[in-house]
């Protein structure tokens, strides 16, 4: 995949003179750079103690309350 940035000179000329030192291309060290950023940024997921959660000793479920439930007379999406 190809994206277009803009860096600053000063930038770019780091990146040139980096590249060559690592006998990589302009586009692999930039490429390594921003999988490695990727790699050290946080996840979307729930909380260690949403996940571990097991529920309340003596507290009911929830789904012992659908056998409380009234039909719906219509749909509500239609």
């Amino acid at each position: 995949m190809y994206f277009n940035i803009h860096l600053d000179d000063e930038i770019g000329h780091q990146i040139i003179m980096m590249a060559q030192n690592l006998k990589q291309s302009n586009e692999a060290l930039i490429g390594e750079a921003i999988m490695q950023w990727l790699q050290h940024q946080p996840q979307n997921q729930w909380p260690k103690e949403v996940m571990t959660f097991t529920g309340i000793k003596d507290f009911p479920r929830f789904e012992s309350y659908r056998s409380e439930l009234q039909p719906l007379n219509q749909d509500p999406l239609a």
